[in-house]
């Protein structure tokens, strides 16, 4: 008899397509970003992102930076991170309608936080 090949780890988990929703609170101005991180419980790939802005504006710089494992205790050290998304001139669209950041490129392996 031949055995059936098997998945490694086993598909267990649906994958969820929902958004993640994240925002700082109305009028915090102490920073220009979020941080957090993403547990992948199958290999994940990240190919764009959303974002709303306070209002619209055009020749906005935006960047996207990730790492392996998670951000506590590298919240203001530079090493580890990769920019994954680098964009000097993004035209925003305003807090009701998003604008799409393309031409993003994360994979997280099963299992890992990034």
């Amino acid at each position: 008899p031949t055995s059936q090949p098997t998945e490694t780890p086993p598909n267990t988990f649906s994958p969820s397509w929902g958004p993640l929703v994240m925002s700082t609170g109305e009028n915090e101005f102490g920073s220009f970003g979020s941080m957090f991180y993403i547990r992948a419980f199958h290999k994940l790939k990240i190919n764009s992102f959303l974002v709303y802005s306070g209002r619209p504006s055009s020749n906005n710089p935006v960047q996207v930076y990730t790492r392996p494992g998670k951000y506590f205790g590298h919240e203001v050290d530079g090493a580890g991170w990769e920019l994954a998304y680098d964009n000097l001139l993004l035209n925003l669209k305003g807090e009701n309608d998003p604008t799409e950041l393309l031409d993003v490129d994360v994979t997280i392996p099963y299992g890992e936080y990034q």
